[in-house]
């Protein structure tokens, strides 16, 4: 049976979007396409010059394919060349960031939705890493 490779690469999408919203990875990818490679073989190519692509096995047995996606993708996030203080470092630095803006807004008791939050937070880890790579 041929798999249906447009289910699978919307749940790599949703699986990438939980990645960058827990703070898992430095920056947002996007699965524009997903390709066979092989039986149970994937290959998730981005347009990103930080992250070409990506490579999972998945038959549908055993692990979920989330589970697996996200193994696959923090793997290959700690194999890249990351900014002199580390990946992790840089990834804390935007959850802090976005933590503070959160308790600002809390204390300040202002009613924003969780969107405005994130991309508060986004705009300050887009400035931490224009720093932090640079």
């Amino acid at each position: 049976m041929k798999p249906d490779i447009e289910n699978i690469r919307s749940k790599v999408q949703v699986t990438l979007d939980e990645l960058i919203r827990e703070h898992l990875i430095p920056f947002k990818l996007t699965a524009y396409a997903i390709s066979a490679d092989g039986p149970g073989n994937y290959v998730v190519p981005f347009y990103d010059s930080r992250i070409h692509s990506f490579r999972f096995s998945w038959t549908g047995e055993g692990s979920s394919l989330k589970e697996v996606v996200r193994a696959a993708v923090l793997g290959r996030v700690r194999a890249m060349d990351g900014p002199a203080i580390g990946w992790e470092q840089l990834l804390s630095s935007r959850k802090q960031v976005h933590d503070s803006a959160t308790m600002l807004c809390e204390k300040l008791e202002l009613q924003t939705h969780q969107t405005n939050l994130d991309g508060i937070a986004d705009q300050a880890g887009d400035i931490v890493n224009t720093y932090a790579i640079h």
